[in-house]
């Protein structure tokens, strides 16, 4: 089991997120306490979602990003959350990492279509501009859908009422696109063809429990 960590909303709405790692000291002692945190519940690793730092803050993340791996060494496994956009690591970080989980999500098409089969390449590619590797790329898709005008109204999968999706594309319901069953099993057979490290479903509790179930989806060949 991994653990998710991100800072308190408090600093990210007042901008003081950076505050929290700008010296080497303040990055060395919260490493320590990742650490500490993740052998006392014996994690597989620790994520960092960080959304998202200043333009200034990038130096100082990528700087503690270095000193997390260096003390979680072969013990803890490290990885971000990153969306395709404004990314500036250094070489350093991008080295120590082990895993990315590519939030391939909340852009749009020039449809306006959210979160498509494009997108999600897209995004793909420019982590590999970057210089990862495939097998450190978790592909992001989500449980839910946004609407057209892509304003800030997020509709959860669990609540698209499947019987009224349009029939002429079943992404579509109403005003918002979302992906379909049909559309994460794509998404998760592209993964598995160009050798990704895996799918990251966001988030499970946005998921239906039935036989229409994203989770059940990736888990299909639609060939």
């Amino acid at each position: 089991m991994w653990c998710t960590v991100n800072p308190k909303g408090a600093l990210i709405r007042s901008e003081t997120a950076g505050n929290t790692i700008d010296t080497a000291e303040k990055r060395t002692a919260l490493a320590q306490t990742l650490y500490d945190f993740a052998c006392e519940y014996h994690l597989s690793g620790i994520d960092i979602d960080w959304e998202f730092p200043l333009a200034d803050e990038w130096e100082d993340f990528s700087a503690w990003l270095t000193v997390l791996q260096d003390r979680f060494r072969e013990k803890i496994k490290l990885s971000v959350a990153l969306y395709p956009q404004q990314v500036n690591l250094s070489r350093e970080a991008v080295s120590a990492l082990d895993f990315v989980n590519v939030m391939a999500y909340d852009q749009f098409d020039e449809q306006g279509f959210h979160s498509t089969m494009q997108t999600a390449q897209d995004a793909v590619d420019f982590f590999l501009s970057m210089g990862f590797q495939p097998n450190q790329l978790m592909l992001g898709v989500p449980a839910y859908g946004r609407p057209f005008d892509a304003s800030a109204q997020w509709l959860l999968y669990r609540d698209i009422d499947l019987s009224a999706v349009s029939p002429d594309d079943p992404n579509i319901f109403e005003d918002f696109s979302f992906n379909s069953p049909s559309l994460a099993a794509q998404k998760s057979a592209y993964a598995k063809e160009n050798h990704l490290g895996g799918v990251m479903l966001y988030h499970l509790l946005c998921d239906r429990t039935d036989q229409n179930s994203l989770t059940l989806a990736l888990l299909q060949d639609p060939s």
